[in-house]
């Protein structure tokens, strides 16, 4: 397989061809016996393929500072005895491809992470390739590019980390696909962590640090993220979520605001995202959590800051609610938000939540079956809209759960908020509407 493409047909991001790779050269070396990894690399010229055939132990980074094809064969690995990063990405045009990377533990703070590329706003990476790699045991993540254009990171597995399997900050143009993460521990001291996070650095202001933008996260598959979220977006445009298998992590996919170190209580919001056809199960006992959150900025109801702009189309959800501020799904500060065929199983208190502030919302095509009470005697809802909503709910069906039982309620509306209800199913509800809020009802069963 040819380690240089940078994507291949039916990839749904088209980089952005603005800045030349170099010429690639014909160029191989190895590192058979060879004394110094170190050495080996700096000598290597611009566009050759370096192949790693050895077991190497290192407690300082591998730096790749020139365009260059990293290439792991047989027993080729690189096992880090400190908490460092085991490869450090320090130019565009670099192609890491079937690395082992191993670090001293995941279940401890620290700084080590497998892959990293660092740049700036100013002068942005482009092109980099990381695939086929099995990165484990590092403290921090398995990969994390800040400011990188134009990349691929695909078919890696990476499991037993601290805080996180993929991060990309700041980036753009660029595809996470057919990934494993497996088991995020979290230890004590880290704050949120993820399996996936699309993101950017909210200690410094956007100017220098902006949101990511046209990235694609597909098909991966994440397991164990027991503390936090599986898939984590925050502040960024054109932002696909799409096919991915989260099971047993405490929430699954979360559409957020990132705060500005200037104004904690100002925030980018994340627009235009889509979150489409993703399989989100949780049967763990992990406490309270969403499958999918979707949030804008801001603090009080009817404040002015940003709204969220999403589709939420075609997810199954199971398992996933709990407290008062968890359901299958649940928004709040959103605009034109749309929830479309999306079906929900066996959640606990609520199916779908529009907490408040939800403007224009659409929620139609949507099935839920069976809704938990949180405790026995317990209420339970489907549709919960909160306050200063205004949402219409159509071609949506209420359905028994599997032990034949019925939700408290169909559709609550608080006071204040506007539901527009039309040809909805509420046969798996005791009631089908309630609450103090403006309903207009149209073709209902």
């Amino acid at each position: 397989m040819d380690p240089w493409p940078l994507t291949h047909p039916g990839d749904p991001i088209e980089p952005n061809r603005s800045a030349r790779a170099p010429v690639r050269t014909s160029t191989t070396v190895s590192d058979v016996g060879v004394p110094d990894l170190d050495g080996l690399v700096a000598a290597v010229p611009p566009g050759a393929t370096l192949r790693i055939t050895r077991a190497w132990k290192r407690f300082s980074p591998l730096v790749l500072s020139r365009p260059v094809a990293l290439v792991f064969e047989g027993a080729g690995s690189i096992a880090m005895t400190d908490h460092a990063t085991a490869i450090e990405i320090a130019s565009s045009w670099v192609c890491v491809s079937g690395a082992r990377l191993v670090g001293p533990g995941g279940t401890v703070q620290g700084d080590g992470r497998g892959i990293r590329a660092r740049a700036t706003s100013e002068a942005p990476f482009r092109g980099l390739r990381v695939s086929g790699c099995t990165i484990t045991e590092f403290s921090r993540s398995a990969l994390e590019f800040q400011h990188v254009q134009d990349f691929v990171v695909e078919s890696n597995t990476v499991q037993d980390l601290g805080h996180a399997g993929v991060v990309l900050l700041s980036c753009s143009d660029g595809t996470v696909n057919d990934n494993t993460v497996a088991d995020v521990h979290q230890p004590h001291g880290y704050g949120d962590s993820a399996g996936v996070a699309v993101s950017r650095d909210d200690a410094r202001d956007s100017r220098d640090a902006p949101g990511s933008a046209r990235v694609a996260v597909d098909r991966n598959r994440i397991t164990g993220v027991r503390g936090s979220v599986g898939i984590e977006i925050r502040c960024g445009a054109d932002l696909a979520v799409r096919q991915n298998r989260v099971q047993d992590c405490r929430v699954g996919i979360t559409v957020l605001v990132s705060k500005q170190a200037v104004d904690l209580d100002a925030g980018s919001a994340s627009g235009q995202v889509l979150v489409a056809g993703n399989h989100l199960e949780r049967r763990a006992p992990l406490g309270p959590g969403s499958g999918i959150v979707i949030r804008g900025a801001g603090t009080a109801v009817r404040d002015d800051r940003q709204r969220v702009t999403a589709t939420i189309t075609g997810n199954t959800i199971v398992g996933f609610g709990g407290s008062s501020s968890d359901a299958g799904i649940r928004a709040s500060r959103t605009h034109a938000l749309v929830m479309s065929d999306n079906e929900l199983h066996s959640c606990v208190r609520a199916a779908v939540s529009l907490a408040h502030c939800d403007g224009r919302t659409t929620v139609t095509r949507t099935s839920v079956h069976g809704v938990v009470p949180p405790e026995p005697g317990g209420q339970s809802v489907a549709i919960e809209v909160g306050a200063a909503t205004s949402a219409r709910v159509m071609a949506t069906r209420v359905l028994p759960g599997v032990d034949g039982r019925r939700c408290s309620s169909g559709a609550v509306c608080a006071s204040g908020s506007r539901l527009t209800l039309l040809a909805n199913d509420w046969s798996g509800a005791e009631r089908a509407i309630a609450g103090a809020g403006t309903f207009l009802r149209s073709g209902e069963q």
